[in-house]
Formats: structure tokens, C-alpha cells, sequence
């Protein structure tokens, strides 16, 4: 099995937001908690892509002496 990168799952995590929100934009009302749970989902995504994205900076930082 190939080991997923760090730059690959900050692409993979934007993607899934991406979905996410598309999926939480329908409107069919008996739905609501589904959309409500993708909304949620796209949130706890964007922040895990930020999370990837500073950790990645601190590797770049470190593997330059800083």
C-alpha cells in the first residue's frame, strides 16, 4: 500500500469539502439533518486542511534550519 503524502491529503481534505458543502446546498427539507451533517462534515474538513497546511509549513521550515 502507498503511503499518502502530506501535500495529497491536503488535497484530498479540500476535495471532501468541496463535496460536502455542494451536498449541504440541496433543498429537499425532509433531507435537513443530512445536510446539516454535511455542513458540519465541511467545516471539521476545512479546519483539518488548515491543520495539514500549518503542520506542512513547520516540515518545510524545519527541513531548512529554521
Amino acid at each position: 500500500m502507498e503511503r499518502l503524502t502530506l501535500e495529497e491529503a491536503i488535497k484530498y481534505t479540500k476535495e471532501a469539502v468541496k463535496t460536502y458543502r455542494a451536498e449541504a446546498t440541496y433543498n429537499f427539507p425532509e433531507l435537513k439533518e443530512h445536510y446539516d451533517n454535511c455542513l458540519k462534515c465541511a467545516n471539521q474538513h476545512d479546519l483539518l486542511a488548515e491543520w495539514l497546511e500549518e503542520l506542512k509549513s513547520y516540515k518545510e521550515a524545519e527541513e531548512q534550519g529554521l
